[in-house]
């Protein structure tokens, strides 16, 4: 029996576009007086002469799906994601969970890490502060880090508040990408209200941010201690043989000095 090759164009499974990559639509090579059918779960069979050839073009169930054209097994999808009605090439991640930029369809969804724990002062000096914290949850990640942010809290006499520390203020041993679970702040003001924020972060929590779900932190108020006054430069003038004027000056002005105390001491003179 003389057999010719032709080509036979399948019948796309629903849900599937001929313009897309589509794993229902397939060109497949049958053989001439062989009939080709396509049964309800969209996949292709050639007949020829009573025999069956198999083309596996089958739509992957809801829960899995297959991102390549070919005689692949659907794969089940990874952690937290899922697939809908209208795409099976790859699946989503449920709300609040990411893919970071370097990774690919096959990895799981992760979560932003939980607030850092039980943040705590452990030292506080005029210029300093200590602060410690547990580690955060991480969410089926390991690439957590911590950053820290500093404010300076709105004192009674003043108009604006929640101004940054400033440039002076140092942060051991740094500020940002921070995996340790304490840091050291100083160069600070004396006798001034902080508040330390300690974020917690991961690999996903920039994609995160891009969707509106901000890194979560915990927060600490601290006031550093007074320090200790400098020795004023005083000036005495006589006004008349029982008064006299005295003034003094400091070189760092008169911030967070309450009050001054004069006193005069008793000087005896002996007449001869």
């Amino acid at each position: 029996m003389n057999l010719k090759v032709v080509n036979v164009t399948g019948k796309c499974a629903a849900n599937f576009r001929i313009d897309s990559i589509s794993i229902g639509c397939l060109i497949v090579s049958a053989v001439e007086n062989g009939s080709e059918e396509m049964n309800s779960t969209g996949s292709v069979f050639v007949k020829l002469d009573g025999r069956k050839l198999f083309l596996n073009a089958k739509v992957c169930s809801l829960g899995y799906f297959k991102d390549k054209l070919g005689n692949a097994k659907c794969s089940k999808c990874p952690g937290k994601s899922f697939t809908d009605t209208t795409d099976r090439k790859s699946c989503k991640c449920d709300r609040e969970f990411f893919r970071s930029p370097k990774e690919n369809i096959s990895n799981n969804c992760t979560g932003r890490p939980s607030a850092p724990r039980h943040l705590r002062n452990l030292l506080t000096n005029q210029t300093t502060v200590s602060l410690t914290w547990a580690h955060s949850h991480q969410r089926g990640r390991t690439d957590l880090f911590y950053e820290i942010e500093c404010k300076i809290l709105c004192r009674e006499d003043q108009q604006s508040c929640s101004q940054d520390c400033g440039s002076q203020v140092l942060f051991l041993p740094r500020q940002g990408n921070l995996s340790l679970t304490r840091v050291v702040v100083t160069n600070l003001f004396s006798r001034t209200a902080y508040r330390f924020k300690v974020y917690a972060k991961n690999g996903v929590s920039a994609m995160a941010e891009k969707e509106g779900f901000p890194s979560r932190f915990a927060k600490l108020d601290v006031t550093t201690l007074e320090s200790a006054p400098e020795q004023p430069m005083v000036t005495v003038k006589r006004i008349d043989s029982t008064s006299v004027t005295v003034s003094w000056i400091l070189k760092n002005g008169n911030g967070g000095i309450l009050y001054f105390l004069v006193t005069l001491p008793q000087i005896r003179r002996w007449l001869r």
